[in-house]
């Protein structure tokens, strides 16, 4: 490892470091070495990439995070629109076996400079959180069952998806982990979580599962009941993506789409409806992911 300090490192605290081997690059720190990000030649690979997180005011400040493996779990960060990229963390650290999720707050770029990570720490499921824009992370306490899916609602509060062999788990911590409350949802693997566009005043919540089911909360996650609420049998097929209406506060109004080929997006009408209705159904299609912008366009992704 070779190390440079600038002339004015006192003051600047910025320096420059080479290292060789597996995972090596060029690095640099601002903050007289305490945090080192790399920059370039990194010896890394980059086969899929996992998750991205997009600021909420992407267009004032071009900041993206974005989540790859190859080898190793790589995030990466970019404050220019993805001209440029420097790798912020990795799972080739000590105490990371993986990374399967980024997230950032609501509240991101609006003095919150919050990044959520998920995945696991010696072979338990891990929460990382980052207070200065990912420069440096800590663990926090964490849930037994695994992480399947997650939505952050502030700096210190949000929801985690799991399953315990037995159950479908939302677990709720308002202080950044030190403690959760839980609640039932079905006995499936959940498989997207997603909040009320006005959630702050409803506290509603959607969630799909990895067969067929989608619940809902209107107390905050206390409780969960199926849509529809008398349904016996799976009212879907395959694992579910969800999503509200943007005038959910008016329409009551959700979507749902199914990973099984060919049977697509449903929409359903909370305290109207009886069944979802199928309202496309692309060829062969694998849907996984669901959103819905400010004007209702629906956009899924195709596996």
């Amino acid at each position: 490892t070779y190390v440079v300090m600038t002339d004015d490192f006192a003051d600047s605290g910025k320096a420059y470091a080479a290292t060789s081997g597996s995972e090596s690059a060029f690095s640099y720190t601002t903050d007289g070495g305490i945090t080192w990000n790399q920059v370039g030649l990194i010896d890394t690979g980059i086969n899929i990439i996992i998750d991205l997180a997009i600021s909420p005011n992407y267009s004032q400040d071009n900041t993206l995070f974005m989540l790859t493996w190859g080898g190793e779990h790589s995030l990466w960060r970019s404050l220019n629109d993805g001209t440029s990229w420097e790798r912020v963390f990795t799972s080739a650290l000590a105490n990371v076996d993986s990374i399967s999720l980024v997230e950032l707050p609501p509240q991101y770029g609006n003095g919150s400079q919050v990044v959520f990570l998920a995945g696991i720490s010696n072979g338990n499921s891990a929460i990382w959180k980052s207070t200065d824009d990912g420069q440096s992370f800590n663990s926090l306490r964490t849930i037994p069952p695994p992480i399947d899916t997650r939505a952050v609602i502030s700096d210190t509060t949000l929801f985690i998806g799991s399953h315990d062999g037995s159950d479908g788990l939302v677990y709720r911590t308002t202080n950044s982990g030190l403690s959760y409350s839980s609640a039932v949802a079905g006995n499936q693997p959940l498989s997207s979580i997603v909040l009320s566009p006005d959630y702050n005043e409803d506290e509603t919540i959607l969630v799909g599962n990895s067969d067929g089911w989608v619940y809902w909360s209107d107390d905050n996650g206390a409780s969960f009941e199926p849509l529809p609420p008398d349904a016996t049998s799976p009212p879907l097929t395959g694992e579910i993506a969800v999503a509200f209406d943007p005038k959910f506060s008016s329409n009551s109004t959700v979507y749902a789409a199914s990973d099984t080929g060919g049977k697509g997006v449903y929409r359903f009408t909370i305290g109207t409806d009886t069944e979802w209705e199928n309202i496309d159904s692309p060829a062969g299609a694998m849907l996984r992911q669901l959103r819905v912008s400010a004007d209702g366009t629906l956009y899924a992704t195709n596996s």
